[in-house]
């Protein structure tokens, strides 16, 4: 009897060791912690916490971004061109909740369903646009119009949006989730002077990417 019991104990003991830390990663990872909202309403916060990683000017309403290596190919709808792309890379460590880069209204979403590949892997290589999931959201007021793409990877296996086309959101309220690593691309027009650069460490609605 006394044998068993302790089988138990050591058992449960060993359950412990593998529930508490993961418990704890998971609360760690799902934070959403208080941001200080900018008040300038002509502000476009980054809707992301991580490190710019690609900025680039886009003359078309076909966009192509990388995600390690990965081409990944849409069409933008709502917003005409020229852009500005701002490509925003997560890891562990970063909040990823995403949050709306100004007020107004969800006019546009579309979510692709697809592969969560990594290039360094992949036998696809040369033919690898449009294969990874992401989910588009237009957010627009009287104003301006933004895009922000959630873009899922290998880790990154769930896009989640809170919102559908006719919310309307405050400027930094949170919209969304990409699980573990992740990345954000920001569809701005180019003719907004960007107050950021590459390489460049943001937090999710407290920098100011640009001002209209």
């Amino acid at each position: 009897m006394l044998i068993k019991q302790r089988k138990k104990w050591k058992i449960l003991h060993y359950l412990l060791i593998i529930i508490i830390p993961g418990y704890v990663f998971v609360a760690y990872f799902n934070r959403i912690p208080e941001r200080k909202i900018i008040p300038n309403e002509n502000a476009i916060l980054s809707p992301a916490h991580g490190k710019i990683i690609h900025i680039q000017k886009v003359d078309s309403s076909l966009i192509t971004f990388f995600k390690k290596e990965i081409e990944n190919s849409l069409t933008i709808t709502n917003i005409p061109p020229p852009y500005h792309i701002v490509v925003i890379e997560m890891n562990l460590k970063n909040i990823h909740a995403q949050r709306a880069p100004i007020s107004g209204e969800v006019i546009f979403q579309e979510h692709m369903e697809g592969k969560h590949l990594n290039a360094l892997k992949s036998t696809e290589k040369n033919n690898l646009a449009n294969l990874n999931e992401n989910n588009l959201i237009v957010f627009k007021n009287e104003k301006i119009a933004i895009g922000v793409i959630q873009v899922a990877g290998k880790a990154a296996r769930r896009i989640r949006s809170y919102v559908m086309p006719g919310s309307i959101l405050e400027k930094g309220q949170v919209y969304g989730r990409i699980l573990l690593g992740s990345q954000v691309v920001v569809i701005i027009p180019a003719n907004i002077t960007l107050n950021v650069a590459t390489g460049d460490k943001v937090i999710d609605g407290e920098t100011i990417l640009g001002e209209y």
